[in-house]
C-alpha cells in the first residue's frame, strides 16, 4: 500500500507524538487534539514533557500546524466517485484493525449538500451487515500496524478498480469548494460534540 508521509519533516521525538495521538485516537476515538492539555496524557506525556515535544515540532506555531495536518487527514471527506468510507474501531481495547465500509451514493446523486443530506435508511445496507461482517465488494479491513507509517486513514477499497477521471479547471474548483464546505462542517460538529 502506497504511503503519504505527512510527517516525514520531524523529527523522531515529533513523529512519536503524531503516533501517540494517533494511538490514542484509535483506542478512545475522537479527540481535542487542537486542545493543548491532549499531550499530557498518556501515551503521548510518557514522551517528554508538554514544552520538549511542542519543541520537537520547532515550536508551537510548527505544532500547531501539524495538529491542523492530522486533523484534516483523520477527517477529510473523499468526493472522487462519490464514495464515502466510514471507519470502525474497537472500542474498549487497543483497535488492532480498523472496518473500512464504502457508502455510496444513491442512485443520480453526485453529492451531499445542506438540501440533500444523507438518510438513515442509506445506512441499511451497512447496519445488515455489520453483525455478521465479512470482507465484500464494499467492505474491507486494514491493521493498525500498516497505517502507522505513513498516517493516512485514507485508505481506498482494494476490491474496486482505481479509475482516474480529468476534470476540468472548474469542476476542480467547485470539488474544492465543496470539499472545504463539507470539512467545514464536519469539523462544527465534531467541535460541538466534544464540548458537550
Amino acid at each position: 500500500m502506497r504511503k503519504r508521509n505527512y510527517f516525514t519533516e520531524y523529527g523522531e521525538l515529533a513523529r512519536k507524538g503524531i503516533d501517540s495521538l494517533l494511538d490514542k485516537y484509535a483506542d478512545e476515538g475522537p479527540l481535542d487534539v487542537e486542545n493543548p492539555e491532549i499531550i499530557t496524557l498518556d501515551p503521548t506525556r510518557r514522551l517528554g514533557t508538554a514544552p520538549e515535544i511542542i519543541r520537537a515540532f520547532g515550536g508551537k506555531p510548527d505544532y500547531d500546524q501539524a495538529i491542523n495536518t492530522l486533523i484534516s487527514q483523520l477527517y477529510k471527506v473523499a468526493y472522487v466517485l462519490g464514495l464515502t468510507n466510514l471507519l470502525f474501531f474497537q472500542k474498549g481495547t487497543a483497535t488492532k484493525e480498523i472496518w473500512y465500509y464504502e457508502h455510496r451514493l444513491p442512485e443520480g446523486q453526485k453529492s451531499y449538500s445542506k438540501t440533500k443530506n444523507i438518510r438513515f435508511d442509506e445506512f441499511a445496507p451497512m447496519i445488515e451487515w455489520w453483525d455478521k461482517r465479512k470482507e465484500n465488494e464494499v467492505a474491507w479491513r486494514v491493521r493498525v500496524e500498516d497505517l502507522k507509517e505513513g498516517f493516512d486513514l485514507d485508505v481506498k477499497n482494494p476490491r474496486q478498480p482505481q479509475t482516474e477521471k480529468q476534470y476540468s479547471s472548474a469542476e476542480l474548483l467547485d470539488m474544492l469548494h465543496q470539499s472545504f464546505a463539507q470539512s467545514d462542517a464536519l469539523l462544527a460538529q465534531l467541535r460541538t460534540a466534544l464540548k458537550e
